[in-house]
């Protein structure tokens, strides 16, 4: 994709063009696919997962990229942004994920006494 088309593309999903949207997918999904292996790598979440969430990120934010004014820079500065917001999407996931596992299912005991516990048994 040459600098024009990916201004062109940018430009064009941001006013929600779906073909600019799918060129733009087609172009960086490998990359995004890429990141993603590497942060599910422990097996824990999938890598389909991370990079969906990943491009729900990168089209939410997408009218924060400023790099369609430069031209001449917008291949370099539009992977930068891209890999930014994958990978800050991706580390979101993988934190919420880890932190799910650490939660205790029930009630969790603070060393506080709060008397005898009635189980249901009835005293004479």
């Amino acid at each position: 994709m040459t600098s024009n088309q990916l201004v062109a593309d940018i430009c064009a999903a941001r006013q929600g063009d779906s073909e600019a949207w799918e060129r733009l997918l087609d172009t960086y999904r490998p990359v995004l696919e890429s990141w993603a292996l590497a942060f599910a790598s422990n097996g824990d979440l999938s890598h389909s997962d991370l990079v969906q969430e990943a491009w729900l990120h990168i089209w939410k934010g997408l009218d924060t990229f400023k790099g369609v004014e430069d031209p001449a820079h917008v291949t370099p500065m539009f992977y930068r942004w891209l890999k930014i917001t994958a990978r800050n999407a991706m580390l979101t996931r993988v934190k919420h994920r880890q932190a799910k596992r650490r939660r205790p299912d029930g009630p969790v005991y603070n060393g506080e006494y709060i008397g005898d516990v009635d189980n249901g048994a009835s005293t004479p």
